[in-house]
């Protein structure tokens, strides 16, 4: 996994998942992601095209990113989000905390600013 600021829009932090989400991200990732929120980034776009799946643990932490950003005004987005993934998330109910999009870009662009 890594994380960038997406391209002219520094309010916004692109994740890209490499494989699926577990409870296991590393320390230094977790640290990254939480001091680009803390430090001005609203909004957040995670790129799920390589993610096979995602656990019970990984949903965890995809929930505790979205969040600290809903406690500073902005959210988590899920794009290319594949169909087993999908269903879990619509099985938990997190469709409803999770907007889903088809891209990346359609993702970025949903978000104010």
């Amino acid at each position: 996994m890594r994380i960038e600021r997406y391209p002219g829009r520094d309010d916004i932090a692109l994740l890209h998942v490499d494989g699926g989400i577990n409870g296991e991200i590393p320390e230094d990732l977790m640290g990254d992601v939480l001091g680009m929120i803390d430090t001005g980034v609203k909004w957040m776009v995670v790129d799920c095209s390589a993610m096979p799946f995602v656990s019970s643990a990984g949903l965890g932490v995809l929930l505790k990113w979205h969040k600290r950003l809903k406690e500073r005004g902005g959210e988590a987005r899920l794009a290319c989000v594949a169909e087993p993934v999908q269903d879990l998330l619509k099985m938990t109910c997190l469709d409803s905390v999770f907007a889903v999009h088809p891209d990346i870009g359609h993702a970025a662009d949903a978000f104010p600013g």
